[in-house]
C-alpha cells in the first residue's frame, strides 16, 4: 500500500526521467562519440588509480616526502597566528594550537583562552538550561521564555567573541580579555 502510494507520488518525476532517457537513446548514435570519450577517460583514470593503490608501498617514500614538505611549510613560525586563531573555532578549536604547537607561547596562551571561553559558555548555557527545566514551574511562562532566550544569547555572545578573537589574532591586533584572565591562569593544559 505504501509502495503504491510512493510510486504514485513520484510518478511525474519518474515520467520526466524516463522521457529524458528515451530522448538520449533516440539520439544515441549522435551522442555516442562523446559518451565513448568520457567512458574511456573514466576507465583510464580508474586503471591509473588502481595501479597506484596496488603499488602504494613502492610510492610510499615519495608520498611521505611530500607530506613532510607540507608539514614543514605549515609549521613555520610565520603561521603561528593562524594556529592561535584556530583556538577560537567554537567548542573544540582549542585543541589545535595546544596539541599541534605546544612549544609556542602565543598558541599555548590562546589555546587556554579558547578552552576557558568554551567551558564558560557551555557551563552558562547548561546552567540556564537546567534552571529552565528543573527549577522553573511550567506556569511561569515569561520566566521560562527569558531563560530560553538567554541560552540563545549566551551562544550568540560566545560565537561573537570567538569571531572577534580570531579576527584580532589574524589581523595581529592585541587581544585582551581581562574578564577571563584570572580563569586562564588557573588552567594548566
Amino acid at each position: 500500500m505504501k509502495l503504491a502510494q510512493a510510486l504514485r507520488d513520484r510518478l511525474p518525476v519518474l515520467k520526466l526521467q524516463a522521457l529524458a532517457a528515451l530522448r538520449y537513446l533516440r539520439h544515441f548514435k549522435s551522442n555516442w562519440p562523446r559518451t565513448k570519450e568520457w567512458l574511456l577517460f573514466a576507465r583510464d583514470r580508474i586503471v591509473a588509480a588502481a595501479l597506484y593503490l596496488h603499488d602504494i608501498r613502492r610510492h610510499w617514500p615519495e608520498i611521505r616526502a611530500g607530506l613532510e614538505r607540507y608539514r614543514e611549510e605549515i609549521f613555520r613560525p610565520m603561521y603561528n597566528k593562524y594556529f592561535a586563531a584556530a583556538a577560537y573555532i567554537p567548542f573544540i578549536g582549542w585543541l589545535a594550537p595546544l596539541y599541534l604547537k605546544p612549544e609556542d607561547s602565543l598558541c599555548r596562551e590562546n589555546g587556554r583562552r579558547g578552552f576557558v571561553l568554551a567551558v564558560c559558555s557551555i557551563g552558562t548555557a547548561l546552567a540556564l538550561f537546567f534552571l529552565y527545566f528543573v527549577f522553573v514551574p511550567r506556569e511561569w511562562r515569561p520566566v521560562r521564555f527569558v531563560l530560553a532566550l538567554s541560552v540563545y544569547l549566551v551562544h550568540l555572545a560566545y560565537f561573537s567573541v570567538c569571531a572577534w578573537a580570531a579576527y584580532s589574532l589574524i589581523a595581529e591586533k592585541r587581544l585582551e580579555m581581562p574578564w577571563l584572565e584570572k580563569y586562564i591562569r588557573i588552567v594548566e593544559l
